[in-house]
């Protein structure tokens, strides 16, 4: 995590609270997980592969806020 990421983290714990901050790095690792594997493997570089973590952080507010609000 760069200092954007923990910028952005700070804005999304702002809105909607520390649990969701909680739920918010979970789903953004899982997230992240997820698609860094398929990522890696499709293209060949392994571990070389650098992938933004912000979209993850986004995704998993995105989660709570729509999982919180039915």
């Amino acid at each position: 995590m760069g200092g954007g990421d923990i910028k952005l983290l700070a804005m999304i714990g702002a809105m909607i609270g520390w649990q969701g901050i909680l739920f918010t790095i979970f789903a953004a690792s899982a997230l992240g997980t997820i698609v860094g594997l398929l990522a890696m493997l499709k293209s060949g570089k392994g571990m070389q592969l650098a992938i933004p973590f912000g979209p993850f952080l986004a995704g998993g507010a995105m989660i709570y806020l729509f999982s919180v609000s039915v």
